[in-house]
């Protein structure tokens, strides 16, 4: 138990959250193994399949989504078992969390995010220097490549999070010094002005940061090989008791 709350804790500290696929390329007629880490610039610990934490935790398929399999407490969390070759969506959605923070270190957060319009709403509604009461949720995704056919595009299927990362082009198609746009959904309509960051596994530290234009886009330049993180948070004003915000974190991952 107190594993479990260690890793739990550190989910409320820590910034990225995000799948990886045992392989992400994978050969037909095996199974894919599917891992959740927390941590920062994906370097992190594994963390356990514990249905209590997530609402959804499943991929889509030909024939519909499909519930990734696994056994409680076990790593990889969960396995998936394609039936035809092409691009698979693995997707997590994790329960609401609540969080607070003092005036300073929430100011800090939303510059680093880039939710600035959070800013300049707290200073409207003269809540600067007032503690922050906030729920979040985590909806990431990973991308598996099965097979070395075509027959499965379903890269561009959004999995229905609340904020969403959508490919406009297969991953698995592109190389190095390729760009690669993506599309940023918020409640399954185009999220302007969001900042988009990301970087690869080998590299983190050479981060590319987009923000969106009217359209909800965003281009990456592919300029490394390996496993890529590309992430955003969206955060709202929270309409019900117990806190002021509730905020998304979307992030989706693939190997190139």
């Amino acid at each position: 138990m107190s594993v479990l709350l260690c890793c739990w804790a550190q989910t409320l500290q820590a910034h990225d959250f995000w799948l990886e696929a045992h392989p992400f390329y994978q050969q037909e007629g095996k199974k894919v193994g599917i891992s959740i880490h927390v941590g920062t610039d994906m370097t992190g610990d594994p963390l356990p399949n514990i249905p209590a934490w997530y609402t959804e935790f499943s991929y889509l398929s030909p024939d519909g989504r499909k519930p990734v399999q696994g056994e409680l407490g076990r790593e990889p969390a969960g396995y998936v078992e394609p039936d035809r070759p092409g691009v698979y969506v693995v997707g997590y959605h994790s329960r609401p969390e609540y969080v607070k923070m003092r005036p300073a270190k929430f100011n800090r957060y939303l510059k680093q995010e880039g939710l600035e319009k959070i800013i300049a709403e707290r200073v409207k509604l003269n809540e600067s220097d007032k503690e922050s009461s906030e729920f979040y949720v985590r909806c990431v995704k990973t991308l598996v490549r099965y097979g070395t056919e075509d027959q499965i595009h379903l890269f561009q299927e959004p999995v229905g999070h609340p904020l969403e990362i959508i490919p406009l082009k297969d991953p698995y198609t592109q190389a190095v010094g390729d760009e690669l746009t993506v599309k940023l959904l918020f409640n399954g309509k185009p999220l302007k002005d969001a900042l988009v960051v990301a970087f690869t596994k080998r590299k983190p530290e050479q981060k590319q940061a987009v923000r969106t234009d009217r359209q909800g886009l965003a281009t990456i330049d592919l300029k490394h090989a390996g496993v890529w993180l590309i992430k955003a948070v969206e955060m709202v004003r929270y309409d019900k008791a117990g806190a002021d915000w509730i905020s998304y974190w979307a992030s989706m991952t693939f190997r190139l």
